[in-house]
């Protein structure tokens, strides 16, 4: 079964993550560029990340 990580922040390496299973990832941190940013932005940015998300899970591949 395919795993995706949508998570506030990630901490392990893309390399790290495929090793445990995670086909893609994405961290809300990593586009706001700040944890406040990230909080004001969180319904944005997961709205953002939803569309990447079924792009990829439509192509069958990995981010």
């Amino acid at each position: 079964m395919p795993v995706v990580v949508v998570a506030g922040d990630i901490r392990l390496s893309t390399d790290r993550l495929r090793e445990i299973g995670v086909m893609a990832a994405w961290s809300l941190l990593d586009r706001a560029g700040s944890l406040d940013a990230a909080i004001g932005r969180a319904p944005a940015l997961l709205a953002d990340i939803g569309r990447e998300l079924a792009a990829v899970v439509a192509q069958g591949g990995a981010a």
